[in-house]
């Protein structure tokens, strides 16, 4: 209910060792949780890359409550290009294929398989591109390229996810 969440809302602020747990409180109050994303994002627009516990429960935790939301994709879509946190971009790109309006961020994914400095980074991007199927035609380009990075881990979530894409848009014919 309402009543219990704002007062476990508020408390991330007054108990830093407690942030995963409130987290994991708010998860589990669900969609019932979802009048809290502005504060959240304005948690995470506050505090940047200094988050107080690891980012990805912070990730999971908005997929969890807000995966219909249009807004948490668009954040989730600009903090994967511009967080200064690699584990959070990880996170935000294994996400976005969850939440309802994902595919709308086959750009960003793309740009972040293309341009991201870490191979974890680049591997969910191409992952990510890989589940969203056809809708992620326009990624054909870049899984191409990425055929060729250094990194293993991207070359292979690369090759799988343009063996995805090409299937499903092979069965739409």
């Amino acid at each position: 209910s309402s009543d219990l969440i704002n007062p476990i809302f508020l408390d991330m602020y007054s108990n830093a060792l407690d942030h995963t747990i409130t987290l994991g409180q708010i998860q589990q109050a669900g969609f019932a949780a979802k009048p809290l994303v502005p504060c959240l994002i304005f948690y995470k627009e506050l505090h940047g890359n200094y988050l107080l516990f690891d980012s990805h429960i912070f990730v999971e935790t908005l997929t969890t409550i807000a995966s219909d939301d249009p807004d948490v994709t668009q954040r989730f879509s600009w903090w994967l290009l511009k967080d200064g946190n690699g584990k959070t971009r990880v996170a935000i790109a294994l996400a976005l294929p969850k939440m309802a309006n994902g595919k709308l961020a086959v750009g960003a994914l793309t740009q972040s398989l293309k341009t991201d400095p870490l191979h974890q980074v680049r591997t969910a991007s191409a992952l990510a591109l890989g589940w969203f199927a056809g809708d992620a035609k326009s990624a054909i380009p870049a899984l191409n390229a990425a055929k060729t990075d250094p990194n293993d881990q991207v070359r292979t979530a690369s090759r799988a996810a343009l063996e995805r894409i090409q299937k499903a848009l092979s069965q739409k014919q």
